[in-house]
């Protein structure tokens, strides 16, 4: 899979173009686009939406300077920047992009113009390519401290010190560089491409790298970012849209997973819910069962329809509630006469229920007591001896 695409870029975007892609940090063949319209078309053949593009922009166009003891917070660095490069650029800072980040314990600010900027990043969505980050031609070349890095081509130079990079025309680049060489250390000087004859003597030291040429450009690039060692200049305002990582083939297992769940859940739910009225219908039958045998005037009717009638009925309710006190009242005045097997006909409003007493003239007694309260009292079957006690069934409701 492509990690990352390069682009070497031109002035303008009606320039040559070279660009190539890197697959676990090796680079591929480096190809060479007329225009970047017509580069767009064939990176679209062999890229997907996913790679990151790169694009290397040329050093001429970005000022760079060295922030030492940088802030660390951004907000705080952009401020300081502006600061700096007011007094030191003669375009107004209001009409640049400024870019700031740290690289080791070193702080760098890079400026732009801003409608420079803007007209690459036009011509980028024109033709459908989504430039993720932006860094100079200088910013490929080494940055160790103390060895000074020259990339000579045939009409331009680009070079990086410990102090800054820049780039030129091969004649003021070249005066440039021969006073970064005074201020150089005694270390070699690494070279990219030819040095002028004039310029290759004089008792310096060179460490020759190899020809200046896109294909290096780009391998350095790649290196670079291996490393971390560049400094986005698409910032603030130019900031790309955070990339949105959806990969359908990864989901494919976890969404058959998910699938397969949700199917057994399902079945749960089915066999939960057949299990539940299966427990409802007995419980039905039970109530059923209940009524029919408590209730024999309302054998086989519904047991909610049932109790919904009863308790609509105040009058049977408030005739319960009288009958249980005044019942209560009487039965606490007479401790020798017990009560037990206690039932209530709601569609009678009556109270049945066995009596035990030593004394049948205490169960008179009793029954006195609860006409007296205002109760019919209603024998059934009499009263007969049990042992050493008198026994019977008696019926009790409301007179009137």
């Amino acid at each position: 899979m492509t990690d990352r695409l390069i682009m070497r870029l031109g002035a303008t975007p009606d320039d040559q173009i070279a660009w190539s892609s890197v697959e676990a940090g090796l680079m591929g063949e480096v190809h060479q686009s007329p225009t970047l319209a017509i580069a767009a078309e064939e990176i679209a053949e062999i890229t997907s939406e996913d790679v990151e593009i790169t694009a290397i922009i040329q050093g001429e166009f970005v000022a760079c300077r060295k922030f030492e003891a940088a802030p660390r917070s951004a907000k705080k660095f952009i401020s300081a920047a502006n600061l700096m490069l007011e007094d030191e650029l003669a375009s107004p800072v209001d009409n640049l992009h400024i870019a700031v980040g740290h690289i080791g314990d070193n702080g760098w600010v890079y400026a732009m113009d801003r409608s420079y900027l803007r007209n690459w990043l036009d011509g980028f969505a024109e033709n459908d390519l989504l430039v993720r980050s932006l860094i100079a031609d200088f910013h490929c070349l080494s940055a160790d401290p103390d060895r000074l890095t020259v990339f000579i081509e045939e009409d331009r130079v680009a070079a990086a010190s410990n102090t800054h990079g820049f780039a030129a025309e091969a004649d003021i680049a070249l005066a440039a560089v021969a006073q970064c060489i005074v201020e150089a250390p005694a270390n070699p000087i690494r070279v990219y491409g030819e040095l002028p004859s004039q310029k290759g003597d004089g008792g310096l030291q060179f460490e020759r790298c190899g020809p200046a040429d896109a294909e290096c450009l780009i391998e350095l690039a790649g290196h670079r970012f291996e490393k971390g060692e560049v400094v986005n200049l698409l910032q603030a305002e130019f900031r790309p849209p955070r990339r949105k990582i959806v990969d359908v083939k990864q989901w494919t297992r976890p969404a058959a997973m998910a699938a397969a769940l949700m199917g057994t859940f399902l079945a749960l739910i089915v066999a939960d819910g057949i299990r539940a009225g299966r427990i409802s219908d007995q419980y039905t039958d039970q109530a059923q069962l209940v009524l029919d045998r408590t209730f024999p005037d309302a054998a086989g009717s519904d047991p909610r329809s049932y109790a919904r009638s009863v308790l609509s009925q105040g009058q049977a309710g408030a005739s319960f509630l009288t009958l249980s006190a005044t019942v209560s009242e009487v039965v606490s005045k007479h401790d020798k006469v017990s009560i037990d097997r206690i039932r209530f006909d709601a569609g009678r409003r009556q109270f049945v229920f066995s009596v035990r007493s030593n004394s049948d003239a205490e169960i008179e007694t009793f029954r006195s007591s609860l006409a007296s309260k205002g109760i019919a009292v209603l024998d059934t079957g009499g009263y007969r001896r049990s042992g050493a006690a008198w026994v019977g069934d008696m019926t009790v409701r409301l007179s009137s």
